[in-house]
């Protein structure tokens, strides 16, 4: 089993479809070495969109609402 942390920032410095790029590339390369184990993504995404997360690494998003309330950017 693998388990990462993200944190992505509210206002990142960075572009984010280079974090998708990265992220993308990592569970690629996890998955071609390592097939038959679990991933589990967790953190904080701050506006990532994550039906290009689901969408881009194939992983299963599980959490449906905001776990801290209705707290916005």
């Amino acid at each position: 089993m693998f388990i990462g942390v993200l944190y992505h920032p509210p206002r990142p410095t960075y572009n984010p479809s280079n974090l998708l790029d990265y992220l993308e590339a990592c569970v690629d390369e996890l998955m071609t070495n390592y097939s038959n184990h679990n991933i589990i993504l967790a953190g904080d995404f701050n506006g990532l969109p994550t039906d290009a997360v689901v969408e881009r690494t194939g992983l299963e998003q599980i959490v449906r609402q905001a776990t801290r309330g209705n707290i916005c950017c």
